[in-house]
């Protein structure tokens, strides 16, 4: 296993690299415009360069040899830029280089151009602006010994300390080369096969939990009693098994860990790292997530996302990447007479471009209990998924781009409806240390009842239909079980 996933390294700084290459990992721009929050999924250079050799005649690298990605050092690291709020609004490029090309200055800071394809008045996230990326372009970092490089804050592990470094960013060479290296492994599917649908239709969904994993998301379907069955490891299908890491690794719980037990499968909604890091929490000797068929979407990810893709598969487990056409809906029945239908959401970055779920059953009532990962609601409406019971609210509360209509409403004849917040205490979000649930997310689910948390959103507890998995005095927090109505 990569150290980078070692939680048993928690704590444990590796110096940063004097070069790495990195992909895009996200982009979030700040309410005000005048800040962004770039962060890299890096590896090593030097460790990718003497694995590989050059080719005669070209520009570009040949690959000779594969990495060892158990060996690979990886690195997440943030580096926030400033930018110029006007051009933003017009809905300008408004992002030029530094150490790149086309340079635009903006006070003694730049923002490179090659970081977003076009910027938008979009906000959302943590009452953020939204900034298109493209997350297939490749860069080299190159760690500065002076005051000259940007400050930047790099971390070598999900559980490590930060590291404050200077950098100096620039267009990677090899583009082709390091693509070639850090794709995806697995099975590509457009959809679920034969024996994907036997799995599943051994799967029970009794009831729902969501645990609390900090700030992150996972949560499974349960048979029988959800909080004897969790002791139990019983869980059926995971839909996410994510975890509070980096900045926000201090919102987990004390020992958390996701048991697979009897687990058949992990259905990830998208690859963001909080959806499945709590997969490498797990205790000594247990059964792991990682032995298990994991179904993902097929996104263009970076050095850390393919390495764990390759955990999966030298710890036994298998990963099938799905990309079903445009607006498909597929049905997969379930134990019981309940029905799993699933969908992709439409939009173009990671997170609604994720898959969404939602579990239905036809008695005594039509009803749903929706699980959307990340992604937004009007990327989702071709699911047209029944009133729900049960809905984990997108991106643990941050702020979204839908309107109030796109909100799937309680189920009126449900007595026990549930909106679940999944989210870690005091967890903090770039610059502005913004917390979710934020109040724009509350009042966009104002059909649910939210009690105090509309005066002071994750502080205390919640109106009679709204569950978080924490709130942040952290005096309050646990799973949080969503039953169907019988």
């Amino acid at each position: 296993m990569n150290n980078h996933f070692n939680r048993f390294g928690e704590g444990e700084v590796v110096e940063f690299p004097s070069a790495g290459y990195a992909r895009v990992d996200d982009v979030e721009i700040s309410r005000s415009g005048r800040t962004a929050r770039v962060s890299f999924d890096v590896v090593d250079a030097n460790f990718i360069d003497s694995n590989q050799s050059r080719a005669r005649g070209g520009r570009d690298y040949r690959v000779d040899s594969t990495p060892d990605f158990d060996r690979m050092p990886l690195f997440h690291l943030q580096v926030v830029f400033s930018t110029l709020k006007s051009r933003q609004l017009d809905g300008l490029c408004g992002y030029f280089p530094c150490e790149l090309c086309f340079p635009y200055r903006f006070s003694n800071y730049l923002i490179p151009d090659e970081f977003l394809r076009k910027s938008r008045s979009d906000r959302y996230d943590d009452g953020s602006q939204g900034g298109d990326y493209d997350p297939s372009r490749w860069f080299k970092i190159v760690k500065s010994s002076n005051s000259a490089g940007r400050l930047a804050t790099a971390y070598s592990g999900l559980f490590s300390k930060p590291e404050k470094v200077r950098v100096h960013l620039q267009l990677a060479a090899q583009q082709q080369r390091l693509s070639e290296i850090f794709t995806l492994p697995g099975v590509r599917q457009k959809q679920f096969e034969t024996a994907d649908l036997a799995l599943f239709g051994n799967a029970e969904c009794d009831h729902v939990v969501v645990f609390d994993v900090g700030q992150g998301s996972a949560s499974a379907s349960i048979s029988g009693n959800a909080h004897a069955a969790k002791v139990a490891g019983t869980p059926e299908i995971y839909f996410d098994a994510g975890a509070g890491v980096y900045a926000n690794q201090n919102t987990r719980p004390p020992g958390l860990s996701l048991e697979a037990g009897g687990a058949k499968a992990v259905f990830l909604s998208h690859w963001d790292t909080d959806h499945w890091a709590g997969a490498m929490l797990t205790r000594p000797g247990a059964d792991s997530l990682l032995t298990k068929i994991w179904y993902a979407p097929d996104q263009v990810v970076g050095p850390r996302h393919v390495a764990f893709a390759k955990n999966i598969e030298a710890n036994g487990g298998r990963l099938v990447l799905l990309s079903p056409p445009s607006s498909a809906v597929q049905e997969v029945p379930l134990a019981g007479g309940r029905v799993l239908r699933w969908a992709q959401g439409t939009g173009r970055d990671r997170n609604d471009s994720g898959l969404v779920a939602a579990i239905e059953c036809s008695t005594p009532v039509e009803q749903s209990i929706i699980l959307p990962g990340d992604c937004d609601y009007h990327c989702f409406k071709h699911l047209q998924a029944k009133a729900p019971v049960g809905l984990l609210v997108p991106h643990h509360g941050a702020r979204l781009r839908s309107a109030s209509t796109d909100v799937p409403a309680p189920h009126t004849e449900a007595n026990d409806s549930k909106l679940v917040y999944s989210f870690g205490p005091n967890n903090k979000h770039g610059k502005a240390r913004v917390r979710h649930p934020t109040a724009e997310a509350i009042e966009l689910h104002s059909a649910w009842d939210h009690g105090g948390w509309r005066a002071r959103p994750g502080f205390g507890a919640a109106g009679r239909n709204v569950r978080g998995t924490s709130e942040h005095s952290a005096v309050a927090r646990g799973d949080v079980c969503i039953d169907w109505q019988r």
